[in-house]
């Protein structure tokens, strides 16, 4: 079963712009959806959206301090339509909002 989860893992990692419905990563591990969150949870400690979320500002923080991507570009290249939720994720996740984390980065 273990094993099933780390291939959803990089399922979503493979698709961290277009995070896959929980019922297509439950079909595709032989799991009800209740058994692959639960299971999910207690291998990588955060829930699928919560992992798949923290995944995406990740790629977006790395993107960012490439200094190759403007901010929208970011947000749309890690799934986002609305550029203000993507705001609001990244500065959720690190306390600091994508433009400043950008310009700060630029700095050094």
């Amino acid at each position: 079963d273990v094993e099933k989860l780390f291939k959803e893992k990089e399922i979503i990692l493979q698709n961290i712009a277009n995070t896959p419905q929980l019922k297509v990563l439950a079909k595709e591990a032989g799991f009800s959806e209740s058994k692959l969150q639960k299971s999910f949870k207690q291998v990588f400690g955060k829930s699928i959206y919560q992992y798949a979320l923290y995944e995406k500002m990740i790629v977006a923080q790395k993107m960012l301090k490439s200094r190759q991507y403007s901010v929208s570009e970011v947000g749309y290249e890690v799934g986002y339509t609305n550029l203000s939720h993507f705001t609001k994720a990244f500065k959720n996740q690190f306390g600091i909002n994508p433009k400043a984390f950008a310009s700060h980065n630029t700095l050094h």
